[in-house]
């Protein structure tokens, strides 16, 4: 949204002159600002991402931050705008690192061998070693182990990708961070612009239009709309979960999996402590009305 903000404040300031009907992409993105106006002194960066094209005597004025719902609507518009692709088992890499190099499997099964065996057990100093243990303690370390995840699947995909959105929602900080002003997602989907005009006014001096800024914004609402109404859904999609109400889950496994991140926050429950067993398809919430009910 960057390069929506900046081509808003331009275009509110009188600083460029755009064609709105067909300004924006067919993915609703601005990225064309880009190419109609050098930028000068105001330019849009992702400082924490690219900070070597931050020039060296620039400041920030606003830091664009997302909060509460709209962390989900950051990351469906990000792949879309930009990405234009979504998380699958074949490309998961690129956008997560869910595999388990940072596990130490020998001493997660040293820990765990320890912490169950009795004095009777023989020494067993790896999970592939198991095998030749007697009957009755193999069964008993089968029944309550849980190997480290080593290779990413259809069937743990849903509950790795879980994990993933719940560590990235429930990580926001709101804080700024390069001395701008925090401007948040949300209040530009409700055309709260106050922080942005002061900004503008205070560091550049330059004059808001507030014709021209509805003229942008009703234009931007438009073409984003399509995001917006998958919000609506997965939001619709929570309130009849947490109101114990069976509904069809119509969605992709990784929207799934944010939808799972944004139940587990609310229930306060880790994704890795969810009895995935019980969560198949999910082609409806009865699964999780049940589980959350116990």
């Amino acid at each position: 949204m960057g390069n929506t903000l900046c081509a808003h404040i331009l275009y509110s300031c009188g600083k460029c002159d755009l064609n709105l009907d067909n300004f924006f992409s067919s993915t609703g993105d601005a990225h064309a600002i880009r190419k109609m106006y050098k930028f000068g002194i105001l330019r849009p960066l992702h400082i924490i991402e690219q900070p070597e094209l931050v020039p060296a005597d620039g400041s920030c004025i606003l830091e664009i931050k997302t909060s509460s719902w709209f962390k989900l609507l950051e990351i469906k518009m990000g792949y879309s705008k930009f990405r234009l692709t979504t998380p699958t088992i074949d490309n998961i890499s690129s956008f997560f690192q869910l595999g388990n190099q940072s596990i130490d499997e020998k001493k997660l099964w040293t820990d765990f061998y320890e912490n169950i065996k009795d004095s009777s057990w023989p020494e067993c100093n790896s999970y592939d070693k198991v095998i030749n243990l007697p009957l009755h303690i193999r069964n008993e370390i089968y029944d309550k182990y849980q190997p480290a995840v080593v290779d990413i699947t259809n069937d743990n995909l849903l509950s790795l990708l879980t994990e993933a959105y719940y560590d990235v929602i429930n990580s926001m900080d709101h804080t700024p961070e390069f001395g701008g002003e925090s401007y948040f997602l949300d209040d530009y989907f409700n055309n709260n612009l106050s922080i942005v005009k002061k900004q503008i006014q205070d560091k550049l001096g330059w004059q808001w239009d507030d014709q021209k800024s509805d003229l942008f914004y009703n234009h931007t609402m438009k073409v984003n709309q399509k995001y917006i109404d998958w919000l609506e859904y997965i939001k619709l999609l929570y309130k009849e979960t947490v109101n114990n109400t069976v509904v069809r889950v119509d969605l992709e496994t990784w929207e799934k999996s944010l939808f799972l991140a944004k139940i587990c926050l609310h229930y306060k429950v880790h994704p890795g402590s969810m009895p995935w067993s019980r969560i198949k398809d999910l082609t409806t919430n009865k699964e999780l009305i049940e589980i959350f009910k116990e």
